[in-house]
Order: structure tokens, then C-alpha cells, then sequence
């Protein structure tokens, strides 16, 4: 079971009594939802014709300094305005949408005339019941699936929803990847898709992580490297990366050193329970999709994280490699990374991906970033 009481959801473990305290989310004990809307502009698989069922979670475990969706994903207090400032946002903006359109124009609010401010984060709480008629609504208005954008630090208020009410159609578990795995097996049985990103591929001799894909009940806890034998395909060898190094691009970016050991087991342990994808007429009913976003100046990141979903997962994930990186002005950015993606820069990566028969994924426009639209995507990038 979870514990709100002693907080243990993700891998911050930050231990507090969220009916009191909010945690390193910045959420506190009740589902707190920017907007929910059908969204067209996800992978072909998920957005189909008739759109995904999005639900906008605020709040989130991470604190990536690159965050796109950080409108609704930081607290007030960590915000910059125009003159890069932090400021407190007024309530007449506190339902901008992660890709900058107005939620009143795009997103229905949660629900209608409650207060937009949720202690420390835009949104309003709801209750489980609440959050099953959302997935009731998307459902009636035509979703293809229910797309649970930054779900994780709401995990048990989400299986609970579910309870409630099982939709139809498949559940998608929108991530970043910081999860611990015990929190990926409570949810299997309520989760049809795991949308999860691979952010980042960090290695060394101290941490280098043990996972295992094969359906075994002896999977090493996520912080236990004694053991190095448990891989996909059984044969002894750590997750490939060359130039290992204690550089940290999940600290340096994220604030979280430690994002690869949890995020290998988890991502494991999503495709021990969901088995391979399940493709119907264009759209995915279940198994898991990787997802991998190229920051600007951090090649050697992407090659490592690709080389790892090569040796690891590419025959059993369908593989999303994003040029959609854009930064927003929204949080204080390095030099190196306040600029969009240069086409060379995704051009080495994909060329990398084919290199390491990572050749069927989905792939971008590089054309397709900027806060005035979400981008497409293609299938079966080859060159």
C-alpha cells in the first residue's frame, strides 16, 4: 500500500505527511488537475483520429531546468516572469496550458467555477470521483484512450479513480520515468500503456544499475547494485555504455542523480507487465512506448541513452526519439540549452539510432517546436 502519511511514492521518499505537508511534487493529498481535453498532437498510436483523453496533472516529482510544462508542473514561487522574475501568477493565468494556449480556450476546467489555485500549484484539487467522471467525459466526447499527463506522485488517487470506474478504452500513464518500481507493479493491473520518457543515461562504476525483463519474481530493488546478471537477455553484461563517466546530465538538468538506477528497473518493469505492444487498427491498446527528448549541447546523453534502449528494450517498447525541445522563458537556462535544437544535432542522433537498429521509432519534424504549437510526429524514420 501507499503511504500518504509517510510519503514513499517516487524516489524522492521525502517521508512527509502530505494531508499536511506538500512533498518534493509540491502535491499534497488530493489530485490536482490543470485541465483535461482531447489532444491530437501525440504519437500517431495514441492520438489517432479522434484525439487522446488528456488529463493535466500539476505538480511533479522532477525539477528539470528545461521543463516545458512548468506552468503547471512548478509552484508559484518557482516561475519567472517577462522581466525574469519570480512572481506569484494571478489567477486569470492560472490555467495556461503546458503548450501555451489558455486553458479556457482549449481545456475544460476542473470543474467549473472552482478556484484555480491549489495551495502551491495552478489547478484544482478533485476527488477520485471527480477524476473517474473526467475519464467518463473524455470517453463519451470520443477518446481513442485516457492520456494521464505527469500521473506519478498522484499514483494512489489515480488507481482509486479506476476503481471507481474503469474506462473502456486503454489508460495511458504519461511519465517522465522517475519511478520506483514497486509503484510501477501496484499499478499494472489499472494501467494499459506506460507513455514513459528515458531523459537521461547516466553510468558509473558506483552506480550502475540491475534490472531484469524476463518474468522472474527476483527482481533487485531499484538501489540494489550488488547484483549485475539481470538483463533482458540473461547474459551477464551491465546496460551497454560506452564512455562511462560520473558526470551526472539528470543532476546537472533535473536535480536528480540518482534518475537512472530508478528509471531502468522501472521502465523493466512496465514491459514485464505489459508485455509487447498491442497495435489495433493504428492504435495502441497496450505495452509501452520510450520516449526520448534531445536537449541542445547534451548529444553524448542521447547516444548513451539510446545505446541503452538498444541493448535493452528496442524489441519490446516502440521508441519515440523528439526534436521538440523549446525553452520557454518560464525558468533560468544555461547558455548552452536557451536555444531550439540544431537540425545537426538531431541529425547525429538519428543517424546514431539506425547505427544501433533503433531504425523503426518515431521520429519529428525538427521544424515542429515553439510555444504556438505542438508538434507532429512520423513513423519509420530511415534516413
Amino acid at each position: 500500500m501507499f503511504d500518504i502519511k509517510k510519503c514513499d511514492i517516487c524516489p524522492n521518499e521525502c517521508g512527509v505527511d502530505r494531508r499536511k505537508t506538500a512533498g518534493k511534487c509540491s502535491a499534497y493529498d488530493k489530485p490536482v488537475v490543470a485541465g483535461y481535453s482531447l489532444h491530437f498532437f501525440e504519437e500517431p498510436c495514441v492520438s489517432g483520429t479522434n484525439g487522446s483523453g488528456t488529463v493535466f496533472f500539476s505538480g511533479c516529482a522532477m525539477r528539470c531546468v528545461y521543463c516545458q510544462n512548468a506552468s503547471v508542473s512548478r509552484p508559484f514561487n518557482e516561475i519567472l516572469n517577462g522581466n525574469g522574475q519570480k512572481e506569484l501568477l494571478s489567477e486569470s493565468s492560472a490555467y495556461a496550458s503546458p503548450d501555451g494556449v489558455p486553458l479556457s480556450a482549449s481545456y475544460t476546467r476542473i470543474p467549473d467555477g472552482r478556484a484555480a489555485f491549489s495551495k502551491k500549484l495552478k489547478g484544482s484539487e478533485i476527488s477520485p470521483a471527480e477524476l473517474a467522471d473526467i475519464f467518463k467525459k473524455l470517453e463519451d466526447a470520443g477518446a481513442h484512450n485516457i492520456n494521464l499527463v505527469s500521473p506519478s506522485h498522484f499514483a494512489p488517487f489515480i488507481i482509486s479513480a479506476i476503481k471507481k470506474y474503469r474506462p473502456k478504452i486503454p489508460v495511458i500513464y504519461n511519465t517522465h520515468g522517475y519511478e520506483k518500481r514497486d509503484t510501477i507493479t501496484r499499478l499494472n493491473d489499472f494501467i494499459d500503456v506506460y507513455l514513459t520518457d528515458l531523459k537521461y543515461a547516466d553510468f558509473s562504476a558506483r552506480n550502475m544499475p540491475s534490472i531484469r525483463l524476463k518474468n522472474t519474481p527476483d527482481i533487485p530493488d531499484e538501489r540494489d547494485f550488488s547484483s549485475r546478471k539481470t538483463l533482458l537477455n540473461n547474459n551477464g553484461n551491465p546496460p551497454r555504455c560506452e564512455n562511462k563517466t560520473d558526470f551526472s546530465a539528470a543532476k546537472e538538468l533535473s536535480n536528480c542523480p540518482n534518475y537512472t538506477e530508478y528509471a531502468l528497473p522501472a521502465i523493466a518493469e512496465m514491459i514485464r507487465g505489459k508485455g509487447k505492444p498491442v497495435i489495433e487498427n493504428g492504435l495502441i491498446k497496450s505495452g509501452v512506448i520510450i520516449r526520448h527528448l534531445v536537449i541542445p549541447s547534451y548529444l553524448g546523453n542521447s547516444i548513451r541513452v539510446l545505446e541503452t534502449i538498444a541493448e535493452n528494450f528496442k524489441d519490446d517498447a516502440l521508441i519515440s526519439i523528439m526534436s521538440q525541445y523549446t525553452p520557454l522563458g518560464e525558468l533560468r537556462l544555461d547558455e548552452k540549452i536557451n536555444r531550439p535544437l540544431k537540425p545537426l544535432e538531431y541529425k547525429i542522433i538519428l543517424k546514431k539510432a539506425l547505427e544501433l537498429g533503433i531504425g523503426d521509432a518515431y521520429v519529428q519534424e525538427l521544424g515542429s517546436c515553439g510555444k504556438e504549437f505542438i508538434p507532429e510526429f512520423i513513423r519509420n524514420y530511415s534516413g
